[in-house]
């Protein structure tokens, strides 16, 4: 029986464990996008927010749960309403908002829906304290 010889056995572990290195190493960066926030987690738990450009994480414990977007986004609304005097009025209203980056967190795990949020808060702000109750000398 030929058994092989302890040099190449070593050889062929080495190999393998640089293979694993390498493997782990790619595992643990990752890239952000301009414009964008990940959100961390270790184990499912909230870890930090990392920031654009090149990151690192432990591979198989952390993971990159998802990310949230810092541009400004637009929400545009046409409201139908009476005023006070039982006209009809179309209103187009457009909100801009961004998630400031001392609230991801919140935005992350907090905000089920965030446009349809926004817009539904508008539309209440909008419709409850600035059109009824006002005239349509006073709304146009």
């Amino acid at each position: 029986m030929i058994r092989p010889s302890r040099r190449r056995v070593q050889s062929r572990g080495r190999a393998r464990d640089h293979v694993v290195i390498l493997i782990v190493g790619l595992l643990s960066f990752f890239t952000v996008q301009t414009a964008q926030v990940a959100v961390i987690t270790r184990f499912g738990k909230f870890l930090r927010v990392a920031e654009p450009g090149l990151n690192w994480k432990w591979p198989f414990i952390d993971r990159v749960a998802g990310r949230v977007s810092s541009r400004v986004n637009q929400i545009t609304l046409t409201m139908e309403t009476k005023t006070k005097d039982n006209v009809f009025v179309t209103i187009p209203i457009s909100v801009q908002n961004r998630v400031r980056p001392e609230k991801v967190y919140d935005a992350f795990y907090k905000l089920s829906d965030p446009m349809q949020q926004i817009q539904a808060y508008v539309e209440q702000v909008i419709l409850l304290r600035e059109i009824i109750g006002q005239t349509i000398d006073i709304v146009v």
